[in-house]
């Protein structure tokens, strides 16, 4: 089973909408505290954090 599938699971699970944009903006935003090694280690460069850090919470 997906972890998202959609607003039913939201929902049976307790998470409403707006959980997961913040869950999502909170991460995004911890993406920009990393050093360059962290990011490294998670595959990512300095470019891709800073693109994914500052994206709008509600797009995916």
């Amino acid at each position: 089973m997906a972890l998202f599938d959609g607003m039913t699971t939201w929902r049976r699970g307790g998470w409403s909408r707006w959980r997961w944009y913040l869950l999502r903006r909170r991460t995004r935003r911890e993406l920009l505290l990393l050093n360059d090694r962290q990011l490294a280690d998670i595959g990512l460069t300095r470019a891709d954090a800073w693109r994914e850090g500052y994206k709008p919470f509600w797009r995916e």
